[in-house]
């Protein structure tokens, strides 16, 4: 599955052949730039992101500095200042808020001005400090030595969710810290490292105490695999931060221990998939393949097994049949794909990110810009449809989702094995460090295709590669890419594409004859998955599609998507069929 479709195009006129190409590629690091052996990821702060998904990204920073957003808000995790949701989820919020703020304080929008930036960030990092407990922990007061609460219902444990928080904040902390390099910052993310490594890991950890870890909670969010181990991502982001290696052993110890509880179905996806994350990141620093294997393994399993739908989503509960999906799953798995891919060079998982940035990651989305909850059509075999909303998260998803698009704009153009490889068509302007050189890659859309211009030193020459997506039968391009690319050309590049339809397990089906009819199947128009114009998501809906010439068309007469609706709230929030029964004539 190493094999991916690489752009050569030779040709005096403006229509070229895809071809496929295969190299090799390393592991990489996370921190911005990512750099190893030839191949650059840009900081994803000097990339500016335009079209659809720039849109979704300011207008997801924007929410975060609208009511009911202040610092005493926020800090309300830690220190109790008022009601809030989830009380003892002590660093869900804080940190989730300082990652992403302070990730994304310094990018700039498509047309060059400041992204959203919450005007009391730096208050919230110099205050937060100030709320840690002598152990380490920050939240309510718990022996952590007695037994875990873990046979309470969410809203009354205290040990768990404040696991889970603290694994949060700590991220939190560590972003904090390398935007704003306070000392009091770093001092606050070691002390809470210390804790994992003094505490947690071997509290949490102990093969003796295994039957109160295998107690089935009645709170999914509060469980024991659920909570425990959300502390791993920020273990190895502070060991990357002070390259102490207690952090990077302890994550270690937490991950070999985890492996035994591994599995699907599990209770809390955005759980299982922030674990994988910490996995991929402990792959990265310790070179272990087991780690990636593990990854690799349940990946697979979660999309031939149906946990992962038509649009790409997987659900709250990784369930294959589930009543709502939830926005920081969708960008756990949106992340996963892009760590998978840039350890991998498997182009499968950035097909899949694009799958549900088109689809998922849109629906997701409330109109006020912030993520949360989608109310899903089901059946016995899982998600046909999104019906209304359900919430609107400000206490995780509002935060989770930008930080999805934060890490997308890395992976828009990178550098490669000395030359330029552009993974996404879409709207963007990129710098990309190739060999010591900084070129500037400017991708912008007209009448269907894109005008692509690199700017690099003057008489400089590139080796350019396009990925040739999943959903495209073919890629034009106004060049032959055989040669390296002059700086200042500017290249037009055409997807060419069709309606197809796929199954439920997102298997192409083959091209229907006249006459058929195809039950519970997607329509797919790229990579956006068609959805019915009218319906309320209670039923799979039936479409008549017409097949002219061995192609389908017509699907604009039933049929709309996502990306159509972004703009019309009044049809955005009612129920939309994604899958359906087409009948061909």
């Amino acid at each position: 599955m190493n094999r991916r479709d690489f752009l050569r195009t030779s040709s005096a006129a403006a229509v070229f052949a895809a071809l496929p190409f295969i190299s090799a590629h390393k592991a990489l690091a996370t921190l911005d730039p990512v750099r190893e052996g030839t191949q650059v990821l840009p900081a994803a702060n000097d990339v500016q992101l335009g079209g659809i998904f720039g849109k979704m990204y300011e207008s997801g920073l924007r929410r975060l500095t609208e009511n009911p957003l202040n610092a005493n808000f926020v800090l309300a995790d830690v220190n109790f200042n008022q009601k809030r949701w989830f009380t003892n989820f002590s660093g869900d919020i804080s940190g989730r808020f300082l990652e992403v703020c302070s990730c994304s304080k310094d990018g700039k929008c498509a047309d060059g001005h400041a992204l959203p930036s919450p005007e009391f960030l730096e208050e919230v990092v110099d205050r937060i400090v100030t709320h840690q407990k002598a152990d380490g922990h920050f939240g309510a007061d718990v022996d952590w030595w007695e037994a875990a609460d873990l046979t309470q219902e969410t809203d009354n444990a205290k040990s768990m969710p404040i696991l889970w928080g603290n694994g949060r904040l700590l991220l939190g902390l560590v972003a904090a810290y390398e935007t704003f390099h306070k000392e009091a910052t770093l001092a606050a993310a070691k002390k809470l490292g210390d804790f994992y490594v003094n505490t947690v890991e071997p509290r949490f950890c102990d093969p003796k105490r295994m039957d109160e870890y295998s107690i089935v909670s009645p709170g999914y969010a509060s469980a024991y695999v659920t909570c425990v181990y959300e502390g791993m991502e920020g273990l190895v982001q502070l060991y990357r931060a002070t390259k102490e290696q207690k952090y990077l052993d302890c994550v270690r110890k937490m991950a070999n221990f985890h492996e035994q509880f591994d599995v699907l179905p599990v209770r809390h996806s955005h759980g299982s998939l922030s674990e994988h994350e910490g996995l991929i990141m402990l792959y990265e620093e310790t070179h272990d393949p087991k780690y990636l294997a593990r990854v690799e393994k349940r990946w697979d399993a979660a999309v031939s097994g149906g946990f992962v739908n038509a649009c790409g989503s997987v659900l709250e509960k990784f369930f294959v049949v589930d009543s709502r999906d939830e926005g920081c799953s969708e960008a756990d798995w949106l992340r996963l794909n892009f760590m998978l891919w840039r350890n991998t060079g498997n182009d499968r998982y950035l097909d899949m990110a694009e799958r549900l940035l088109y689809n998922g990651y849109i629906a997701n989305q409330w109109p006020s810009g912030g993520y949360g909850h989608r109310f899903i059509g089901n059946d016995e075999k899982g998600p046909f449809s999104y019906k209304n909303y359900s919430q609107e998260s400000l206490w995780c998803c509002s935060y989770h989702c930008p930080m999805g698009l934060y890490d997308f704009k890395r992976y828009l153009v990178v550098a490669k094995d000395g030359g330029i490889r552009m993974n996404y068509g879409k709207i963007f302007t990129a710098p990309v460090d190739v060999n010591g050189q900084k070129w500037v890659v400017k991708s912008e859309m007209k009448d269907g295709k894109f005008f692509v211009t690199l700017d690099g030193p003057a008489g400089a020459s590139v080796p350019f590669e396009i990925r040739k997506p999943f959903w495209a039968t073919g890629v034009t391009v106004s060049a032959d890419l055989s040669k390296p690319v002059v700086a200042g050309t500017t290249l037009v590049v055409k997807y060419e594409h069709g309606l197809r339809l796929e199954d439920r397990l997102l298997r192409p089906l083959p091209m229907p004859k006249a006459g058929e009819t195809i039950p519970e199947c997607a329509v797919m128009d790229g990579a956006k998955v068609l959805i019915s114009k009218e319906g309320n998501g209670e039923k799979i809906d039936d479409v008549t599609l017409t097949l002219a010439d061995g192609q389908l068309t017509d699907a604009e007469s039933a049929l709309t998507t996502f990306k159509d609706l972004y703009t019309n709230e009044a049809e955005r929030v009612k129920g939309h069929s994604f899958l359906h029964n087409v009948t061909v004539k």
